[in-house]
């Protein structure tokens, strides 16, 4: 079953990417529990993921 957004979900998620770019998948930040990460950016590599379809 293929997993579609919302026009309202994908027009959310398009503003988030605009405000940061997106950490690298392989950044060793997504290692390290208790590290500081730019939030804008972890929001930005969500909402990337969401718009790809792999987040539920």
């Amino acid at each position: 079953m293929a997993y579609v957004l919302s026009p309202e979900d994908k027009a959310f998620f398009e503003e988030i990417l605009k405000k940061a770019e997106p950490y690298p998948e392989d950044d060793p930040i997504w290692d390290v529990l208790d590290g500081e990460r730019d939030h804008s950016r972890a929001m930005a590599t969500l909402a990337k993921m969401a718009l790809e379809g792999r987040l539920r």
